[in-house]
């Protein structure tokens, strides 16, 4: 009786951890989405959370209803961001949020872009793009939220 008891207690845990981690990434999807034409469309794959961060791949519809391909993304609390776009935070906090982020990334992000700029330099190549220091951006953070 005592071993069914316990069964069913940790049974009860094991769902009620699941349902949280259910929550929780249907909660860090809508941050995201809510950024799309077509935020129902909207298909994801590869997902994984590390800490309060949901990495993953997304593709959603562009403006003529057509799929633009999967791209990685991260949702976090304070920002969410995908690979090619700057972050992006939500309305209701976007001052404090974007604050925050700043200061947590500021010293990585600089550090990416001056490489950025010191390669182009020494192989006399044009400065770098918006788009360059976008993926550079995006791969700091990558590395910074999504790395298990």
């Amino acid at each position: 009786m005592r071993k069914i008891l316990a069964s069913l207690l940790i049974a009860l845990a094991c769902q009620a951890a699941a349902d949280d981690q259910s929550a929780k990434v249907k909660r860090l999807r809508g941050q995201l989405t809510q950024f799309f034409k077509d935020p129902e469309a909207a298909r994801f794959k590869d997902e994984f959370i590390v800490g309060e961060a949901l990495c993953g791949k997304v593709n959603a519809k562009n403006g003529f209803g057509g799929y633009v391909g999967y791209v990685r993304f991260i949702s976090h609390p304070r920002f969410v961001m995908s690979y090619g776009n700057e972050a992006m935070f939500s309305k209701k906090d976007k001052s404090e949020a974007s604050r925050i982020w700043q200061e947590e990334t500021r010293d990585k992000l600089a550090t990416a872009r001056q490489k950025l700029y010191e390669v182009a330099e020494q192989d006399e190549l044009p400065e770098p793009s918006k788009s360059d220091l976008y993926a550079s951006d995006f791969k700091v953070m990558w590395q910074s939220y999504c790395q298990k």
